[in-house]
């Protein structure tokens, strides 16, 4: 009635060349992977900087890369234009 079954295949993984298999029950690998966020740990704060009667946001953008930091320039920068002052 409904035409030929079909048989269904099983799907074979395919690991990249450069795989390797874990050793131990992976303390090394968490170890590892731990420094490595130490070491690439970023921060990104900002701060209120007083000038006279104007309040200046003060950004502190360190390591994160230039693209990001392009792109969160950018949209602070769009948000404050589409603001809507009403008086």
């Amino acid at each position: 009635m409904y035409g030929k079954k079909r048989i269904k295949k099983n799907k074979k993984v395919h690991f990249a060349e450069d795989v390797m298999e874990p050793s131990g029950n992976g303390e090394e690998f968490r170890k590892r992977l731990q420094s490595k966020s130490i070491v690439q740990n970023r921060t990104f704060s900002s701060s209120l900087k007083s000038e006279g009667s104007k309040k200046k946001i003060v950004r502190n953008y360190e390591g994160i890369p230039a693209n990001r930091m392009a792109l969160y320039t950018g949209m602070l920068r769009d948000r404050s234009v589409h603001r809507v002052s009403y008086c």
